[in-house]
Parts: structure tokens; C-alpha cells; sequence
């Protein structure tokens, strides 16, 4: 056992097999539960999950918790591996097995891990995704032996730091942020340690909130050792530990399965990250690649920009937001047991990079780096499933999900003295990337987050003291495609009964849009904010009884405000509107059905003007003009109907137009590349969408998306965003014939070889998994 962290370089999840002293635990070794048991006991253990998220829910209050549902659970094995997590926060659940076996790792010696023990951890070094998020992790003892252990996880009310709500878009290291603490013992033999609680609730500008947000965690906790304890004493300790066992092995073998439908083969992916500081007009290249070989998936950020400002996240916020994508891709109907797929990941990161920063680099708007690390790894993963003979696996690709959030952050007091400070829930309404079989979800959520909800605009008037005027669906900001991305939304407000408002902002997709296309596709709208001041109209509509509809109504300067606002005090009779990303469009935009776009006018999702320069669709007053949409649309309106997705040659040598099988590119190692025959054109950012802006208003760079078509047809086959001054990678596919004895399933292991050996020998890179 080592004696303690690396204090100099900063605490990092435990690497490989855990160094700690051995508890004593129930072995699952040999133990087999009939089927009837088996399946009985994994649905009460996923049923306490979900128990759990109710839990936190009632205890805390918090609309974080309530509609976001910003936290996680999870009941981990007695080595703290994964079982089940709860249908919460997807990436929050990707860093609690690292806690745990850190909790093992450095504490199972001093101070100890006994019965009625919890350890808190906010410590990003160690396995949460930023100081808000709060973890306690707790062992479940029976009979002196350790079960399993139970955990629960949430975005806490504001934990210190130099802004209220812990983001921090000023912050140049980690010592301008809420401080990190690593794993202490919270709870002991069943009391909570008044001392550390004290300790932690001092940072906060709001402890009663937190400290409400820390006894849910608690309760949540302890509901779950009560009903896992309860099933052990209906049908045993080895039962129990047989069946979480039986769970994972289950799970890895459907996974197995799933890889061995898969060619081998490599896929890159690059998105840009913009602005890292109030001052900064930078953008900053984050890389994913994705390499499968056998039943293994190895992922990469090898390339990415090294840290920097207020962008970073660490490795466990990169491996929590590419899991978040993998788990529902790869593991869709496994009732979320992630310790299955988990054996089959391997994480290479690049110490010091955006995606896996070192300490002491700012890590609380790790929202950034992390959602880009999951809109990354959707893209490889949707590539590598595009490239099964499958059909459903291939229909489980999809386009970027509405990426970054907004965050934008009010705070101060309310006519009667009540403080108030948290995230504005709003954008998470926002839109889903369209599928490889349908249009995405108009303000459907967030891919990460399946079963959350946008407040309500009274409940939002309940908490803030602002008076909302508007909030509606975004018309045409999903990206335009065969298959449409999910439109997104919008939100105006103004104080209310209070003089003024703090509001800070610390968020990313202003200059250019994250939410990437696929196979053509374009993509979702970017975030953006707008501050009205000098408006005398106002009070005369409301007390006319008339609601304005947008800012134009209203006179005034509307300024448009950057990505990242520290302070800004929103006076009353001023307004604030804020609007946010949506989905990515998937496949040619001309290709999509020319009825489907008049249903997308007819019902307002998208202006006849759009119409036409997006989808070459021209209407009249009686529907589709299809003379006038043939002409605009040429030849590819000769190619209908088409699966967007890019095929191999027969030989598997070259890449193929998905329209007219004409070559794209090459397949081979050294020819050029997946999009090497392809006409090249340019489109202005602001072109995509009427939301979004001219980059050169917040960045210095020239940003454009930039159009792969197919030379004989016209289709285009790819759209990505670059960066003129960066001609790097492109999105990058590379597959290996699918060979007979992958095909056949072979090399799937059993329970008893489940293990795989690590990858990357002698190379600088972490590996974890």
C-alpha cells in the first residue's frame, strides 16, 4: 500500500490493480443464483438506484436537483466496481467508481473504512467532473465483511470560489476556484463529523443549501445499505454478491457481442473550444480518437490543445463525458450496469491537455471540457456503429447533441431579504442531434441527462425574482440535414420586486457551434446572450396588457454579451435574454424529403427562407414547387432516396458516395484518407442559423464550416467546423475488413476471462479504466 497521494503533481484515480490492505468481503466466487433469483435481486438493486435520485430529490430542494436532476447513484461491488447507476447525470456516475477505489486506495489504512462510515470528496484530481460536485461514497458492512458499496453524487449549491455557484470564468488555477477536497471521513460510525462539515460549509454563500444538498446525499445513502441489507437478509450475502457479479459479467459479455459486429479500425475526431478567460479571444482544438480492436475500445486525446485559462476538465471529467456517450451507444438496454461495458474501455490520455488538465489548472467549468470530450466521443462512436453490417447497431448513430450548456448564473436577494444564487435550468430544453432513422427531438433535453426537465416558468418566478416574458422554441436552430437536429430554445426575463440582479456567465459555444453534423449534416446553433438597456416601453405593454415577443419590440441598445461575464447587474427594467445550442443535423440537407420541409414551415419550425437556402426547397402558395426545387437542388435531386451514411468498395479499399457509389476517399493506411476525393466548399458561420453569430465578434480566427461533396453527384458526405489557421485533422475513418472469426463472435469471454490486458506499453500517456 503506498502511503499517500502524489502531493506534488496533484491526487490522480488510482491507475490499474488497487495497492490497498484487503477488507474482508463477501466472495461472489462460485456462487450462481438460479435465474428466478437472479432476475429478482438485479431489479431490486437497480430499483434502489432510482430510489436513491428519489430521495435526493425530496431532501434537497434544490431545482438543480428537482429538474436538472444534476446528481447520480450507483451501487458499486466491495472492489468498487460498477453495478447499476440511476437514470441521472450521465457523467457524474462515470467518476464515482474512481472515488471509491480511491477511497480504498488512500484511506483503508488512516483513518480507516468501517461500518457507518461515509467519505465526501469534491475533488476533481481524485474522480468528480468539478468542485460542485459533491460525492459521498459509503461501504455496506454484513457481518463485519463488506458488501458493496452505495454512492450518490449531486451539482451542490455553491461551494466557494471567486463567482457565486462555484463557476469561475475568470479563474487562472485552481487556487482562484472552490477549494478541492479529497475523500474524508463525513460520517462516522453513523454521526456526521460536525468539525469537517463545518470546514465545508464555511466556503459556501449559501450553507443551509448545501448543507441541505450534503444530508440528502446522506439519505440517499442511507436508504440504499438499508434495502441492500434487507435483500441480503431474504437471500443470503453470496447471493447478492453473486448476482452484482453475474450483472457485470452479463453486461460485458452483451457488450462483447456487440464489438464482435464491428470491424477494426480508427476514427478521429476535432471540435474547437472557444474563449478560456473574460479577456481571451482564442480558440483551442480538443482531439478524441477512437480505436477498436477485438472486444476492446481504446479512446484518446492525443492532439488536444495543452490547458489552458478556464476551459479544463481532468481526466476523470473526460472519461466521465465519454462514457456518458458510450454507455447508451454500446450499452443501450443493459438497465445502466456501466461495469460491464467499462472492462472494455481503456482510457490513453495526454497529461496536461484541455481534456486531461494537471493540477493546479482551473478545473469548475469543467462543463466545458467534458461536454466537448462527449460530443467527440458521439461522433467517433456514431462513425465506428455506422460501419457495422448491422442495421441496429448502424441506426444507432447519431449527430452532436446540443452542446455546451449555457451556463448563466443569478444570484443576490429578493424583496424580503432572501438570498438566492443557481443555474438557470432553462437550456436544459434544449435540442436532440437527429438519428440515422429520424429527426431529432425539438427541445428534447440533453443527451446526458435522460429523464430531466426544464423548470417551469412559474417555478423559475418562484425562485428568481425576475418576471419572464417569453420562452418558446427556437425556430431553425437544429441543424439542417437529411434527418433534422432538434431546435432548442429561448428565454427573456426582467427583475422583479428587487433593484437589481447579479448575473455571471461562464460558458463556450458563442463563436462557433459544437453540436456537429454527421455524414452531411450541419449543425446546431450556437449559445448567445443579449442585455437590453435604455427601454422606456416596457411598463407601458405590460400595464397595455400586452407581452413583448422579442427585444426588437422594445427599443433600447440590446448589447450581445460574451461567453464568459463576471458581475453584470442586471438593473430593473432591464431585460436579459438568453438563448442555447441544439442539434446537429444527419446527412445532406438536400436530400431531405421536400414534404418534410413544408411540415417543418407549416408547423414553424423553419422559415421559407430557410427553407430554401438550407434544403433547396422552394415554396409556393400551394405547397412545394417542384420545378422551382429540382432546379435548386440540380443533380441531387436525381439520388433520392439515399442512406447517408458513406459505404466501403467491395475490396474495402476506397469510400464510397452514399448517393451515387462514386469514390470519396481511400480506406488504405497511406491513400489520402476517408474524404481525400472530395470538392471542397465553404459556408460563413452565420449563414447555418439566424442564431447565430459572426464569429469575429468574440474570436480571432477566421471560423467557417467547411462542405465535402461528392465530384459526381454534389452530394455532401461531410461539414465540420474549422478553423483557417488550424489545417489539421479532419474527421478521419479507417476500417479494417470484418474478419470471419471477429464475426463469429470469437475471443468472447466468459465470467472467468473477463480481464483484458492494458494497452500502450511504454508510451507517456494515463491509461485508467
Amino acid at each position: 500500500m503506498s502511503g499517500g497521494p502524489d502531493l506534488e503533481n496533484g491526487y490522480l484515480p488510482p491507475q490499474g490493480p488497487l495497492r490497498t490492505l484487503p477488507l474482508p468481503s463477501w466472495s461472489a466466487a462460485g456462487v450462481e443464483p438460479d435465474a428466478v433469483t437472479f432476475e429478482v435481486v438485479r431489479h431490486r438493486i437497480y430499483g434502489i438506484v432510482e430510489e436513491q435520485g428519489v430521495t435526493i430529490t425530496r431532501v434537497s430542494g434544490s431545482p438543480v436537483a428537482t429538474f436538472a436532476h444534476d446528481f447520480a447513484t450507483s451501487v458499486l461491488t466491495a472492489a468498487g466496481e460498477t453495478v447499476y447507476f440511476g437514470p441521472y447525470n450521465q457523467p457524474q456516475v462515470g467518476s464515482i467508481d474512481l472515488v471509491t477505489k480511491w477511497v480504498m486506495e488512500y484511506r483503508g489504512a488512516v483513518p480507516g473504512i468501517r461500518d457507518g462510515d461515509m467519505f465526501l470528496c469534491n475533488d476533481p484530481w481524485i474522480g468528480v467532473s468539478h468542485q460542485a460536485d459533491v460525492v459521498i461514497v459509503c461501504p455496506v458492512f454484513h457481518e463485519q465483511k463488506l458488501l458493496c458499496w452505495v454512492a450518490s453524487t449531486i451539482h451542490a449549491a455553491d461551494v466557494g470560489g471567486s463567482t457565486p455557484g462555484g463557476f469561475c470564468p475568470d479563474a487562472r488555477s485552481v487556487f482562484d476556484e472552490p477549494l478541492p477536497t479529497p475523500a474524508l471521513k463525513y460520517v462516522e460510525d453513523g454521526e456526521v463529523r460536525r468539525d469537517l462539515e463545518e470546514m465545508f460549509l464555511r466556503r459556501s454563500r449559501l450553507p443551509e443549501l448545501l448543507q441541505l444538498d450534503l444530508r440528502a446525499l446522506i439519505a440517499s445513502n442511507n436508504v440504499a445499505r438499508e434495502r441492500m441489507l434487507t435483500m441480503v437478509e431474504r437471500f443470503g450475502a453470496e447471493i447478492v454478491a453473486g448476482t452484482m457479479a453475474k450483472v457485470i459479467d452479463d453486461a460485458e459479455r452483451v457488450v462483447a457481442r456487440r464489438l464482435a459486429q464491428l470491424p477494426d479500425g480508427e476514427w478521429s475526431e476535432r471540435r474547437y473550444l472557444d474563449i478560456a478567460g473574460l479577456d481571451d479571444r482564442g480558440v483551442y482544438p480538443i482531439v478524441m480518437h477512437l480505436r477498436k480492436q477485438g472486444g476492446e475500445l481504446t479512446f484518446s486525446n492525443e492532439g488536444t490543445h495543452p490547458q489552458v485559462g478556464a476551459l479544463n476538465t481532468t481526466v476523470a471529467g473526460w472519461r466521465a463525458g465519454t462514457l456518458a456517450a458510450a454507455n447508451p451507444m454500446l450499452g443501450y438496454d443493459l438497465m445502466y450496469a456501466a461495469g460491464g461495458l467499462l472492462r472494455r474501455i481503456a482510457f490513453e490520455s495526454v497529461p496536461g491537455t484541455v481534456l486531461s488538465a494537471c493540477h493546479p489548472a482551473s478545473v469548475s467549468n469543467n462543463m466545458m471540457g467534458s461536454s466537448g470530450a462527449h460530443s467527440l466521443a458521439i461522433s467517433c462512436l456514431s462513425r465506428m456503429l455506422g460501419a457495422s453490417p448491422d442495421p441496429e447497431l448502424r441506426r444507432r448513430a447519431m449527430a452532436g447533441a446540443a452542446t455546451p450548456f449555457n451556463v448563466t448564473v443569478l444570484s443576490g436577494a429578493d424583496a424580503r431579504g432572501r438570498r438566492f444564487g443557481s443555474l438557470l435550468l432553462d437550456p436544459m430544453g434544449a435540442g436532440f442531434g437527429a438519428f440515422a432513422g429520424r429527426d431529432g427531438q425539438d427541445t428534447g433535453g440533453r443527451s446526458w441527462d435522460p429523464i430531466a426537465t426544464m423548470p417551469n416558468v412559474e417555478y423559475n418566478e418562484r425562485y428568481f425574482p425576475i418576471l419572464c416574458l417569453y420562452r418558446r422554441e427556437a425556430p431553425e436552430s437544429g441543424g439542417a440535414g437529411a434527418l433534422r437536429g432538434g431546435n432548442s430554445g429561448i428565454v427573456a426575463f426582467t427583475p422583479h420586486q428587487t433593484d437589481a440582479i447579479t448575473v455571471d456567465i461562464s460558458s463556450g459555444g458563442w463563436a462557433l457551434p459544437w453540436a456537429a453534423g454527421l455524414f452531411g449534416g450541419l449543425p446546431g446553433c450556437t449559445n448567445g446572450s443579449r442585455h437590453l438597456t435604455g427601454t422606456t416601453r416596457l411598463a407601458e405593454l405590460l400595464a397595455a396588457g400586452r407581452v413583448p415577443q422579442s427585444l426588437d419590440e422594445l427599443g433600447g441598445e440590446a448589447r450581445e454579451l460574451p461567453p464568459r461575464q463576471r458581475d453584470l447587474q442586471l438593473q430593473a427594467g432591464e431585460i436579459f435574454e438568453l438563448g442555447w445550442s441544439a442539434g446537429g443535423g444527419f446527412g445532406d440537407p438536400f436530400a431531405r424529403d421536400p414534404l418534410a420541409v413544408l411540415a417543418d414551415v407549416s408547423r414553424q419550425k423553419l422559415s421559407a427562407e430557410a427553407a430554401r437556402a438550407l434544403y433547396g426547397v422552394e415554396l409556393g402558395p400551394q405547397g412545394v414547387d417542384e420545378a422551382a426545387t429540382a432546379a435548386l437542388r440540380g443533380a441531387r435531386a436525381q439520388t433520392q432516396p439515399f442512406e447517408a451514411i458513406p459505404r466501403l468498395s467491395a475490396d474495402r479499399s476506397a469510400w464510397l458516395c452514399p448517393a451515387c457509389d462514386a469514390k470519396i476517399g481511400s480506406n488504405e493506411p497511406q491513400g489520402g484518407g476517408y474524404l481525400a476525393d472530395t470538392k471542397i466548399s465553404e459556408m460563413a458561420i452565420e449563414a447555418l442559423s439566424r442564431w447565430n453569430r459572426e464569429p469575429r465578434r468574440f474570436v480571432d480566427h477566421e471560423i467557417v464550416l467547411r462542405v465535402h461533396s461528392c465530384r459526381a453527384c454534389g452530394c455532401n458526405v461531410e461539414a465540420h467546423v474549422v478553423d483557417l489557421a488550424d489545417p489539421r485533422m479532419l474527421p478521419a475513418m479507417r476500417v479494417e475488413p470484418l474478419g470471419a472469426a471477429v464475426a463469429a463472435g470469437a475471443g468472447v469471454p466468459g465470467a472467468e476471462s473477463a480481464g483484458i490486458p492494458g494497452l500502450g506499453g511504454g508510451n507517456p500517456k494515463q491509461e485508467m479504466r
